[in-house]
């Protein structure tokens, strides 16, 4: 979708039109001082403003006892528990259909569908008779899967296509040879990039010459890029056949890949929205791939405890520092936050504003270090022991007295949603999940709740995860989502199931 959102005029000093005044802050600059924010800092790296040093913040942060995890209504939620733990068995033994509202709708040798009701809840559940969950390869062959990139890839054709390798390479070509910068290039390689090696140094190129093509030229320019670099312009060619003969890197094009799920995921013909209270899809062996249960948190712990949880957030994305998306996971919150201005901070007119544009994606607990993963090699993130923003000078930092109040109701109530689910419909996984965190050292280990089973939890703020795969999780492990507060636009459906919830 053609971004059409423009940016607003910078008028000059002097300008008779208005007074220029500058953002509050800049992305990817320190900013020690915000006007009418006593406290406020924004960090280079940061997505957030923090308040380490405001100590009304943190002892007005949320505080959570015990009563915060029992349940609004015990047996309400063991009746959904129970409801969680029989349906698998009643789909994979055939008796769902003794179930009120019954409805086969697919039978095939690929996948068997039924919507059905329970206890005044609406359920869908599938099964892919051609997927097994500890095989990647299986999600990727199924008609779900093929019709989803068939569909996805005919609605960009008609749009745009991604950057390819010679439009990189004319961008690239432009950076090294010309002293005259084409818009948001860079006329030099990076101080840093310049020690490192060759390769490196490309594939930055690469990188950026790809940020470059989808956010500083509009459609039409970019189809003259395009032509241009069937056609080498003279002045391009020799830095042409030089990265050509040297560069070897490859740089996936991640703005064009958000772009084309964004599109397919508008089209309900691609995704087709599934709206059941539960929707659970297992494999051909019955394992479960997906368990979704709608407002889970206020079925479970109530509507008052949920917005104590949002508000918890909230204010923990104003006290410390806080990471901004920048892995190539997020390359798109770039692109997003022209589509979104709502959710740029350099458009912030007051300090409230600012915080509430906070995009930031952080992760608690421990990380595994290349290699043959075990006990011994695993480490605590800098969010973690909130690292973020330490300087040689002392100076307080209050957020850390907030820390235990905010992985306790935050993390540790998000965590307990998870557990209702996963002990439910694969209690020996879950079971599995416990004994890897009992296997790890107490230094290096972070308590959510009790028994511990998650290694990692990652909180998202106003930010778009794109498609990838962790390769130090646990094998076949399964990850657990937690939604909260408000959002607009679509979710984020799993692209090989063919629907999103």
């Amino acid at each position: 979708m053609e971004n059409t959102t423009s940016e607003p005029e910078v008028v000059a000093p002097g300008d008779s039109k208005q007074s220029y005044k500058p953002p509050l802050i800049r992305y990817g600059e320190y900013t020690a001082h915000i006007p009418g924010d006593k406290y406020g800092k924004k960090l280079r790296h940061a997505g957030n403003i923090s308040h380490t040093e405001d100590f009304m913040r943190a002892q007005n942060f949320p505080r959570f006892s015990d009563d915060d995890f029992s349940f609004e209504d015990e047996e309400k939620a063991q009746r959904l528990r129970k409801l969680l733990v029989t349906i698998k068995i009643s789909f994979l033994n055939g008796v769902v259909s003794s179930y009120a509202d019954f409805n086969l709708l697919h039978d095939t040798r690929e996948e068997k569908t039924v919507d059905f009701s329970a206890d005044s809840l609406s359920l869908r559940v599938t099964q892919l008779r051609k997927v097994a969950y500890t095989n990647q390869v299986s999600y990727y062959t199924t008609n779900r899967a093929s019709k989803v990139d068939i569909a996805s890839n005919e609605k960009m054709k008609t749009i745009e296509t991604a950057i390819g390798r010679d439009v990189q390479t004319l961008l690239m070509a432009r950076v090294m040879g010309l002293a005259d910068l084409y818009p948001g290039e860079k006329s030099s390689l990076p101080s840093e990039l310049t020690r490192s090696k060759t390769g490196e140094q490309y594939k930055a190129l690469r990188a950026n010459a790809t940020r470059s093509f989808w956010l500083d030229y509009n459609r039409d320019e970019r189809k003259i890029l395009r032509k241009e670099a069937q056609n080498w312009p003279s002045e391009c060619r020799a830095n042409v056949r030089k990265i050509q003969k040297e560069d070897l890197s490859v740089v996936e094009d991640d703005f064009f890949q958000h772009k084309k799920d964004w599109m397919a995921a508008s089209d309900p013909n691609i995704y087709p929205c599934v709206d059941k209270d539960i929707y659970l899809v297992l494999d051909k062996d019955g394992n479960p791939i997906l368990c979704s249960v709608s407002q889970l948190f206020q079925r479970l712990f109530g509507e008052a405890k949920m917005h104590k949880v949002v508000d918890a957030v909230k204010k923990w994305s104003e006290l410390p520092p806080l990471p901004e998306p920048n892995t190539t996971r997020n390359m798109a919150n770039e692109m997003i936050r022209r589509d979104h201005p709502e959710l740029n901070m350099e458009l912030a007119k007051s300090p409230e504003e600012l915080m509430q544009r906070a995009a930031c994606l952080v992760h608690y607990g421990t990380w595994s270090m290349p290699g043959p993963m075990n006990p011994d090699t695993v480490y605590l993130t800098a969010d973690t022991l909130l690292q973020m923003g330490g300087t040689e000078k002392a100076t307080p930092n209050f957020a850390a007295e907030a820390m235990p109040s905010f992985r306790r109701g935050v993390l540790g109530l998000s965590s307990e949603l998870v557990r209702f689910i996963l002990r439910s419909i694969a209690p020996e996984e879950y079971k599995d999940y416990v004994e890897i965190f009992e296997a790890l050292p107490n230094e290096k280990r972070i308590s959510l709740s009790h028994p511990n089973f998650f290694t990692m939890a990652e909180l998202g703020i106003n930010t778009f995860t794109g498609r990838h795969r962790d390769r130090t999780d646990t094998k076949n492990g399964l990850a657990g989502l937690v939604p909260l507060g408000t959002y607009t636009g679509f979710t984020s459906p799993p692209p090989l199931l063919n629907s999103f919830v």
